[in-house]
């Protein structure tokens, strides 16, 4: 940003140089996606900032008449800002979607315990950073398949889901 602002303060014509604070959008682009919520309100307070300061100098040096240098210094800040905005509700959209989506591919639905993929992506991340050994317990429903076949699927799920909510509080 700050290079940004030397380059833009060093262009001879102030009306141009305000046309170009719409470069902020590009640097906008990339914090909205992968910086903090302080690093692009910091960044939304200088560009605007600098694009205020850039309109200030057309208005005076280039002798710009004070209603266009408004209309366009609101085009470039709805420019280098409006991106930014749409840009970071489309990331926090798509981090949820990914983790929404990762959540339902490592659970099983009706018990929401790991499934085999999540199990194992959860048991090889233990291994890999555990400083103390670790113990995994496995469990077997006796006469399961029986209880399903006499009594139904829903009985059986309600004992599945039971039976992982048992494990889960211990």
């Amino acid at each position: 940003d700050v290079a940004i602002g030397i380059v833009l303060l060093t262009i001879a014509n102030p009306v141009m140089a305000l046309v170009g604070g719409t470069v902020f959008a590009v640097v906008g682009a990339y914090v909205a996606h992968f910086a903090s919520d302080l690093v692009l309100r910091l960044h939304l307070v200088y560009a605007n900032a600098l694009i205020i300061v850039l309109a200030f100098l057309a208005w005076r040096n280039a002798g710009q008449d004070f209603p266009t240098v408004l209309a366009l210094t609101m085009l470039v800040v709805i420019g280098a800002t409006g991106v930014v905005a749409m840009l970071r509700s489309y990331a926090t959209d798509a981090q949820q979607s990914l983790a929404t989506q990762h959540r339902l591919a490592n659970t099983d639905s009706l018990t929401g315990t790991l499934n085999r993929r999540g199990f194992i992506h959860w048991t090889t991340d233990q291994l890999m950073t555990a400083n103390a050994p670790i113990s995994i317990v496995l469990i077997d429903l006796d006469h399961y398949k029986e209880l399903n076949d006499e009594f139904g699927h829903a009985v059986g799920d309600v004992v599945l889901t039971r039976a992982a909510m048992a494990m889960i509080q211990v």
